[in-house]
């Protein structure tokens, strides 16, 4: 009887270590859970630049016109605390804005924004990113916060303002 029994023991804890490097203790409150195909985000997060102070940039094209920086092609702007992607985005060095139309992606701490339209500017040193006809999503308290569409959003680092709007809690692919 021993031995029979030693041998379950044996065999049920094979089965046991079947399940390691799995979270099973997924949460909506967790920013990203590889498990949880219910809450998913607007795109897949990026990891901000390391470099403090400056902007990575990739482009398949770029061009300098009288003070202007014209990239197209697969545009991607990552700075310490912002990502932007776009088919083409527009940096005037006059007044340090941006123009990004085509599949804009934009990221910061807080929120997640898709669109086809993105401008942002600095007034003094807060960024102030405006998008049109945009999805948004709000991630820093995990994958259940707000979310939906609207026709205008203004997101600055203390504030963001919805136009003509739709709101919910719900996951992103549920909406």
């Amino acid at each position: 009887m021993k031995k029979h029994l030693i041998f379950i023991i044996l065999i049920l804890s094979h089965f046991s270590t079947n399940a390691e490097g799995i979270n099973l203790n997924c949460t909506p409150s967790q920013p990203v859970c590889d498990n949880c195909s219910e809450y998913q985000t607007l795109f897949p997060i990026e990891k901000f630049s390391e470099n403090t102070g400056a902007l990575d940039i990739e482009a398949d094209e770029s061009e300098i016109l009288e003070g202007k920086y014209l990239l197209s092609g697969n545009v991607e702007v990552n700075s310490e605390s912002l990502f932007l992607s776009a088919n083409d985005v527009e940096v005037s060095s006059v007044d340090s804005s941006i123009l990004a139309t085509g599949n804009v992606k934009f990221q910061d701490e807080a929120y997640l924004i898709t669109g086809d339209f993105l401008s942002a500017s600095r007034d003094e040193d807060e960024l102030i990113a405006t998008a049109t006809n945009a999805n948004y999503q709000d991630y820093s308290v995990g994958l259940g916060g707000a979310n939906g569409y609207t026709e205008i959003i203004e997101k600055t680092p203390t504030s963001v303002l919805l136009t003509n709007s739709t709101y919910s809690l719900c996951p992103v692919n549920k909406n």
